[in-house]
């Protein structure tokens, strides 16, 4: 029976589970059916099929999704936009045409990754530039708390003091990034094995740490869904977990798990 959840997460995520992570799908299962009372996978399976169940199926896929993050992680992304803006933004004409830079981030979990884009690209972008992040994510509850923009004192070591004395301010025992970094963060929805329907391309477009969960042909198909929908010049970030080997693809590098479309 367990095999009809992982090819069911397979299908709709492109998530694979391979046999040294049964366990871990078992696990979440079991802890679904304990928290509804229910008594067997197979009842389970009826539930979240039930074509008017959407909300169970929504809570399974989101049982099923791992929230790592933390701000600044792998810093040397952000690190190489600071050092090279005017690069970047030589190479792709439209940013300075438009005076925008749009930026997805593809899996953005509880809002980190996105506000850490956000400060960064506040403190390097000209006046009178504009700065849009579409951040998505699988996970619905997830998305809830991003929107927020609150995070405990521990989810904000590692910000670097500038920026969290100039965007952060205390709300209780926590701390809310300001306005003005939320206002440039739309969170949505999404699921990467959806078409991508968006109008515009991106200038970045960042998705790190999410292809460990797909197998190589799901993982080659969407680095080249992305590189679609960047716009000429724009830059791939990925995690330095994963690799473009044994991929067909039309990018090249430039930095470690860095990308651009030219």
């Amino acid at each position: 029976m367990l095999r009809n959840f992982s090819d069911l997460l397979y299908q709709v995520t492109g998530i694979f589970v391979d046999e040294r992570k049964k366990h871990l799908l078992q696990t979440k299962i079991d802890r679904l059916l304990n928290r509804k009372g229910i008594a067997s996978y197979e009842e389970y399976w009826e539930l979240i099929n039930h074509p008017q169940n959407r909300t169970e199926f929504q809570e399974f896929l989101d049982m099923m999704t791992t929230n790592t993050t933390e701000f600044f992680r792998e810093n040397n992304h952000f690190l190489y936009i600071q050092n090279n803006m005017n690069t970047i933004m030589q190479q792709n004409p439209r940013i300075q045409r438009n005076k925008e830079i749009v930026i997805w981030s593809s899996a953005c979990s509880s809002g980190q990754e996105p506000v850490t884009i956000a400060l960064v690209m506040l403190e390097l972008l000209p006046p009178g530039y504009d700065l849009r992040i579409l951040a998505t994510d699988l996970d619905t509850k997830i998305l809830q708390k991003a929107a927020t923009g609150i995070y405990t004192a521990q989810e904000c070591d590692g910000i670097p003091q500038k920026y969290f004395n100039k965007y952060f301010h205390k709300v209780g025992n926590d701390y809310q990034v300001n306005e003005r970094v939320l206002s440039t963060i739309s969170y949505r929805q999404f699921n990467l094995m959806s078409p991508f329907s968006f109008r515009n391309g991106f200038d970045f477009i960042f998705c790190r740490n999410v292809m460990i969960y797909f197998d190589t042909p799901t993982q080659e198909t969407l680095i080249n869904k992305f590189y679609d929908h960047l716009t000429m010049g724009g830059i791939f970030f990925m995690g330095h977990s994963e690799s473009m080997v044994n991929k067909k693809h039309r990018y090249r590098p430039v930095a470690p798990a860095i990308w651009i479309k030219l």
